[in-house]
């Protein structure tokens, strides 16, 4: 995903686009699956793919994803990484490889289409799917070992990484209708004390404060039962 900036994978992707199969992609512990969808661009422009051995990774999320998404992947120890690399760079290494080119291919841009299905270059289909970060709307994009998401402005996500980002967006869009319930109750209580408000006026905005109020409670106790909810 690239959520997070700088992004494992919007760094790989980047890289392949300019280099093709010259990259050395090196996956490290962390969670979720940010660099799967990059390790797996790497590893289809003919690059390298070295992964932190998952049994040794403080998080071995990240090894894991990466290690499914590019099979073909090196797996060493923390320890071994920098010496592995080094000889990957060296005449023998990546180097002398021959060479996959650089992807370079022109993409057009969403504004540019009059397309409603537009789909960019490596996306196969349109979803109904909304991007928790803008809510545009997310084409998926399949590899060989990983599907991917991302929209038209560029929001990328592995399936963990959307799977958590929707996760979030509920959770905040839940409590932004407890906000949005609880200002309606109260407005409606104070503009039921009006001194002009007739009885019938007033009722029946005591009675929009309380179902608003019984509301934003019902939702605020089903929050409460959902795991890290804040």
């Amino acid at each position: 995903m690239n959520r997070t900036r700088p992004s494992v994978d919007a760094m790989f992707a980047s890289a392949v686009r300019w280099f093709g199969g010259r990259v050395v992609a090196v996956v490290l512990s962390g969670a979720l699956d940010d660099g799967a969808v990059g390790a797996a661009l790497v590893e289809q422009a003919g690059g390298l793919v070295v992964v932190q051995d998952p049994k040794e990774a403080a998080q071995p999320s990240m090894p894991l994803a990466a290690l499914a998404a590019a099979p073909s992947a090196l797996v060493l120890p923390g320890a071994g990484l920098g010496q592995a690399v080094g000889g990957m760079l060296g005449e023998s290494g990546l180097v002398s490889w021959p060479h996959t080119p650089a992807w370079k291919a022109a993409e057009m841009s969403m504004e540019e289409s009059s397309d409603l299905q537009f789909l960019s270059t490596g996306e196969t289909r349109l979803t109904r799917m909304a991007c928790p970060d803008c809510g545009g709307a997310l084409a998926e994009a399949v590899l060989s070992h990983i599907t991917y998401y991302r929209c038209h402005v560029g929001h990328q996500f592995g399936p963990e990484s959307l799977e958590a980002a929707q996760t979030e967006a509920v959770e905040a869009k839940l409590w932004a209708a407890v906000a949005a319930l609880e200002e309606t109750a109260v407005l409606a209580r104070h503009l039921a004390t009006h001194a002009d408000v007739g009885q019938d006026l007033a009722r029946q905005r005591n009675e929009t404060a309380k179902w608003a109020t019984d509301l934003a409670e019902g939702v605020r106790g089903q929050m409460r039962k959902t795991p890290d909810a804040g």
